[in-house]
């Protein structure tokens, strides 16, 4: 539970953070505000009352500090759980630079990254399974917009009937990460794709409930799908395949995505198309596909 801080001009920056990542359009904002107030909150206690105060081997602490608090389970904060206040705190001193209330930041130590978990991609044959193996028109539109439109999950979630322009041949990705806004280009497949659900099934749902509703992904009761149900289509579809390594490969709708890029870029696309396509900010993000896809071409030959 948040604790109040007793400061005032820790309360005013806070107040500026929460309108820094609103803008931001972090989805996490909740997180990340509770991260930065525990931050203040522990500089309180150990009587650091101004934020130009703070000094390197403060921020250190605090990290240790967090490394060996005990969770409401008695546990410790995962590997995970300390990136998030690491990405927070980081947030944070970015909007007080910016705004003047520090005039120098710190050395946020890296997290190692050795242990990661690396998502799975599929090969080109088993996107092909997974087209064979969908028994509705839905269950084959989630997989052209994953992966035939490389869109995140909560990009599917919060897709609408309005930003489908098949008659221009694009896909809207209103709120992106970052709240950034891209076209996504959609294939002939893809286009057929969604006309055959927006017809055949979504238009019919529509008319059964009689109520409008602008999300492009509906359940059966005439609902936004969230992104945790769609996820759970794309594991249907999986499992139905019957193949056992394709199910072992715990492929996410995400694992979609990291697929299309790695295929266009070995299809011979332009870096730049693919960094728009799947609305990478940093190149370094796009970078990795490059990486992988160079050493899955080593390895096969």
């Amino acid at each position: 539970m948040k604790q109040k801080l007793a400061e005032s001009s820790f309360r005013k920056l806070l107040k500026k953070y929460v309108s820094f990542i609103v803008t931001r359009g972090y989805r996490a904002q909740v997180n990340y505000v509770n991260n930065v107030n525990e931050f203040l909150k522990w500089l309180e206690q150990n009587n650091i009352k101004s934020i130009k105060k703070v000094k390197n081997t403060d921020v250190q602490r605090y990290f240790q500090y967090l490394s060996n608090r005990p969770t409401r389970l008695n546990g410790i904060l995962s590997e995970s759980s300390l990136k998030n206040h690491h990405f927070a705190l980081s947030l944070f001193y970015e909007n007080m630079l910016k705004s003047g209330d520090v005039n120098s930041g710190f050395f946020f130590q890296k997290f190692n990254n050795a242990e990661k978990k690396r998502r799975n991609t599929l090969s080109v044959d088993e996107i092909t399974m997974l087209y064979s193996c969908t028994h509705s028109f839905l269950e084959r539109a989630v997989v052209s917009v994953g992966y035939g439109c490389g869109l995140r999950r909560h990009e599917m979630e919060s897709l609408n009937i309005s930003d489908i322009k098949t008659d221009l041949g694009i896909m809207i990705v209103s709120k992106g990460k970052g709240g950034k806004r891209r076209e996504v280009p959609l294939s002939e497949t893809v286009i057929c794709d969604l006309k055959n659900y927006l017809i055949e099934e979504r238009n019919y749902l529509i008319k059964a409930k009689r109520r409008y509703q602008s999300a492009f992904f509906l359940n059966r009761n005439g609902h936004r799908l969230a992104g945790a149900k769609l996820n759970d289509i794309l594991k249907t579809i999986i499992f139905r395949t019957e193949n056992t390594e394709l199910i072992e490969k715990n492929i996410t709708l995400h694992c979609l995505r990291h697929s299309i890029a790695t295929h266009l870029l070995e299809a011979g696309a332009g870096f730049e198309f693919v960094q728009h396509f799947l609305g990478h900010s940093e190149i370094d993000t796009t970078q990795l596909y490059t990486i992988r896809r160079k050493r899955n071409k080593h390895l096969l030959f």
